[in-house]
C-alpha cells in the first residue's frame, strides 16, 4: 500500500506523523511537569497551613485549646475549602474546622480514621467526586511534667486544581489538533508546490506516444534534484534521437545495398528473357547473376555479424592464444598479399603462452579484417607492418600499419560507423563498410579499443589495446 502512495503523500504523511511525535510528545511532558508543580504548591500551601495550626493549638490544665485571634485565623476556621481537625490521644476530635457542611465533616473523620497515617504522610482521596489532600502532624505538648500527645489532619480541596489541570489538558490537546492540522495543510502547500515539475514532467512522459516519444520537455528546474532530473533524461533523449538515426540510416544503406545486385540481376534475367540467346550468352547471363547472388550472400553475412553482436559479451568466458591467432592471420592472408605482391612484416614480441579472452575464431575475424583492409588499400609492391608487444601489465597491444592510399583525418574519425567507406576506398575495392564496424564493436566487447593515425607511410596506422591474462612475457 506505502509504495503504491504518491510522493506527495508519502511526505506529507511523514512531516505529520513526526509533528504530531514530537508535539504530543512535549505537550505531554509539558502537562506533566505542570501537574507536578501545582501539586507541590499543593503540598507547600497545606504544609504551611499545618505549620500555622499548630502553634495555635495549646494546653492549658490538662486541656487542648485552639486559639485563633486574628481575623485570618478567623477566615482559615470558616473557609469551605479547607479542613482540619485536631484529636487527642483517644481518637476523640477536640477541635474541628467548620467550612464544611456537619455532613461532611462527619464523613471526612470516618475517612480519616480508617487510614493508617503516620506523622507527616500525606494523601489524596475522593470524597462526594471531590478531591482532597490530607496531612497527618503529631504534636506533642508539657502539662505539669507530663507529654500530651495529639493528631492534627489538615486538609484541602483540591478539586479545582485538578480542573484546572484537566482544562489544561484539554486546551493543549486542541493545540495538538489545531497545530498538526495547520502542519499538515502547509506541509501540502509547500510539498505541492516543490513536486509540481514533477508531476508536469511525469505526465508529459507518459503522453507521448510514438513517433514522437523522445520529444524533448522544456522546463526550469527549481532544485539541485530536478536540474539532474531533467538533465539526465535530455542526454538520454540525445542518445535515443542517435540512435534512432544511425538505425534509420542502416536501414536506408542496407536497403540501398540490397537494392543494387537484387536490380543488376533482374535487369540481366530481363535482357536475356526479352528473346531467344544463344547458349553462350545464357551461360554469360547466369555467371552475371551469380557473382550479384554471391554479393548479396556476403552482405546478408555482415548484416547477421553486426545483429549478432550482443552475443559476443559471453566471449571474455572463453581464452585463446594470441600467438595461435596470429599465426593462423598470416597463413591465411599471406596468399592474397603475394597477389598483390604486398610484403607481411611481422614482430610478433609476446611469449607464446600468453593468453586472452575471446575465442580463436573471433580474434581471427578481429585481426583478420584488419589485414585485410590493409591488403585491399595497400599499394602494389608495398608493405604491411604487424607487431605484438606489451604496452603495460596485463596489457598488450597489436600494431598494423599500410603504406597505401591511406585516409584523411575527417575520414578516421567516421571509421567505425556502418556502411561507412572512405571516397578513396570505393574505387575498384569491393567492401560494404560493415567490417571495420564490426571488427571495433567486437575489440570493445571484449574489453579493448582501436585507435586509427595516419601512418609515416602514407597509409594508416591501427592500434588494438586489450588484456591479456598471463604475466610471462618474453623479452628478446
Amino acid at each position: 500500500m506505502w509504495r503504491l502512495l504518491s510522493l506527495n503523500s508519502k511526505l506529507l504523511i511523514l512531516l505529520v506523523a513526526v509533528q504530531a511525535i514530537v508535539l504530543s510528545l512535549g505537550v505531554f511532558g509539558l502537562l506533566q511537569w505542570m501537574a507536578s508543580e501545582r501539586m507541590n504548591d499543593l503540598y507547600i500551601q497545606l504544609d504551611n497551613r499545618s505549620d500555622s495550626l499548630e502553634d495555635l493549638v495549646t494546653i492549658e490544665n490538662g486541656r487542648w485549646l485552639y486559639r485563633n485571634n486574628s481575623e485570618g485565623e478567623r477566615e482559615i476556621f470558616h473557609d469551605p475549602q479547607f479542613h482540619f481537625a485536631f484529636q487527642d490521644a483517644t481518637h476523640h476530635t477536640i477541635i474541628q474546622s467548620e467550612g464544611q457542611a456537619s455532613d461532611i465533616r462527619h464523613q471526612l473523620d470516618q475517612r480519616l480514621s480508617v487510614l493508617s497515617l503516620k506523622d507527616g504522610d500525606v494523601t489524596v482521596f475522593t470524597l462526594n467526586d471531590k478531591k482532597w489532600i490530607f496531612e497527618r502532624t503529631d504534636i506533642q505538648r508539657n502539662n505539669h511534667d507530663e507529654v500530651v500527645t495529639g493528631t492534627l489532619y489538615t486538609g484541602l480541596n483540591i478539586d479545582s486544581a485538578f480542573a484546572e489541570i484537566e482544562l489544561l489538558r484539554h486546551l493543549a490537546i486542541t493545540i495538538v489538533m489545531v497545530a498538526i492540522f495547520l502542519t499538515a495543510c502547509s506541509s501540502y502547500l509547500v510539498i505541492n508546490y516543490s513536486t509540481r515539475n514533477l508531476r508536469k514532467f511525469s505526465h508529459n512522459i507518459r503522453d507521448l506516444q510514438p513517433p514522437f516519444f523522445s520529444g524533448q520537455i522544456v522546463m526550469v528546474p527549481q532544485s539541485a534534484e530536478e536540474k539532474l532530473l531533467f538533465d539526465s533524461y535530455d542526454a538520454m533523449i540525445k542518445t535515443i534521437k542517435a540512435s534512432m538515426e544511425s538505425q534509420r540510416l542502416f536501414i536506408a544503406n542496407a536497403t540501398h545495398e540490397l537494392k543494387t545486385p537484387i536490380a543488376a540481376a533482374l535487369s540481366a534475367l530481363e535482357v536475356i528473357l526479352a528473346k531467344p540467346r544463344t547458349a553462350d550468352d545464357y551461360e554469360s547471363t547466369c555467371r552475371d547473376v551469380m557473382a550479384e547472388l554471391q554479393v548479396l550472400r556476403r552482405l546478408s553475412h555482415d548484416l547477421l555479424n553486426l545483429a549478432r553482436l550482443d552475443e559476443a559479451a559471453s566471449l571474455q568466458f572463453h581464452q585463446c592464444e594470441l600467438t595461435d591467432v596470429l599465426t593462423r592471420v598470416i597463413a591465411r592472408w599471406k596468399k592474397p598479399a603475394e597477389q598483390k605482391n604486398i610484403h607481411l612484416n611481422c614482430d610478433i614480441n609476446i611469449e607464446k603462452n600468453n593468453t586472452i579472452p575471446g575465442t580463436t575464431e573471433t580474434w581471427e575475424v578481429i585481426i583478420g579484417n584488419l589485414v585485410d583492409n590493409a591488403i585491399k588499400y595497400g599499394k602494389h609492391n608495398g608493405n604491411v607492418w604487424i607487431h605484438a608487444y606489451e604496452t603495460q601489465k596485463n596489457t598488450m597491444a597489436i600494431s598494423i600499419s599500410d603504406d597505401g592510399i591511406g585516409m584523411t583525418q575527417t575520414e578516421i574519425e567516421q571509421l567505425g560507423k556502418v556502411f561507412f567507406r572512405a571516397d578513396q576506398a570505393r574505387s575498384g575495392v569491393d567492401s560494404f563498410g560493415l567490417g571495420f564496424a564490426h571488427t571495433k564493436q567486437l575489440l570493445e566487447n571484449l574489453g579493448g579499443f582501436l585507435t586509427v593515425k595516419q601512418s609515416r607511410q602514407g597509409g594508416i596506422h591501427l592500434i588494438l589495446s586489450f588484456p591479456y591474462l598471463s604475466t610471462h612475457i618474453y623479452t628478446s
